[in-house]
């Protein structure tokens, strides 16, 4: 390991099991979808029902750029587990028995072996939120990336669920991957445009998916996974 991801797993791994409330505290931001996720998701559908009265092109381009946050949100979860099943193999800090690991309380083994660490989904996917929305407004942007910098990335280092530079790792795929998406010009004139128009033609069976796809993102796609797992299962 080098000495980056030593130095600062090494310096939070020494508050482990000093306090169990604080470390059941930890455990629940890191597994609550509710707090690490749908809270600056909600933040999507506020930028595509604010209006701009005196400015109708304006509000065209936030609702792009909504669809094309969602886009990219999903782009690089695909090319984070794309370089996640290619890279080596990662073992997480909690499952690698050479680090010595001090387990905070509240979490086991089981659920994260065989997972390779790097790079994170979770940053990858929460760094392109975050990156989508700093473009439509760049406050609120900020908010979110220091919302999930200190709500939902660093307890999964605190926990032993990924090395520091998991987190920066993924943190560049999804940054990279929303900016470059939203550059495309190809992208809005082939996907997001269409989309728009069709929200309008059929606004029922478009916000039917608009939710589930939120709902789904909220939740780190958690439901797919396992209906995924089970139909591997299933299938062997």
């Amino acid at each position: 390991m080098n000495t980056f991801d030593a130095s600062i797993l090494a310096y939070f791994n020494s508050f482990a099991r000093t306090s169990q409330y604080f470390e059941l505290f930890v455990w629940e931001l890191s597994e609550n979808h509710l707090l690490k996720g749908a809270i600056p998701l909600t933040l999507l559908w506020f930028f595509w029902f604010h209006k701009k009265e005196t400015n109708e092109a304006a509000s065209s381009l936030l609702r792009e750029q909504v669809i094309i946050t969602i886009l990219s949100c999903f782009a690089s979860i695909f090319i984070g587990r794309v370089l996640a099943l290619t890279l080596p193999f990662r073992p997480r800090p909690i499952t690698n028995m050479a680090l010595h690991f001090v387990i905070p309380h509240g979490i086991g083994y089981r659920a994260f072996d065989g997972m390779s660490s790097f790079p994170s989904d979770h940053a990858t996917f929460m760094f392109s939120l975050a990156t989508g929305i700093w473009l439509m407004s760049e406050g609120t942007g900020f908010f979110v990336l220091l919302y999930v910098s200190f709500f939902t990335l660093l307890p999964r280092i605190y926990l032993g669920l990924h090395h520091p530079t998991d987190i920066l790792a993924g943190a560049i795929v999804g940054i990279l991957t929303a900016l470059i998406l939203n550059k495309i010009k190809k992208i809005r004139t082939l996907l997001v445009k269409p989309l728009i128009v069709w929200s309008a033609k059929f606004p029922a069976l478009f916000y039917t998916l608009f939710f589930l796809s939120t709902y789904e993102m909220a939740s780190m796609f958690d439901n797919i996974r396992n209906l995924y797992h089970v139909a591997l299962q299933i299938i062997q």
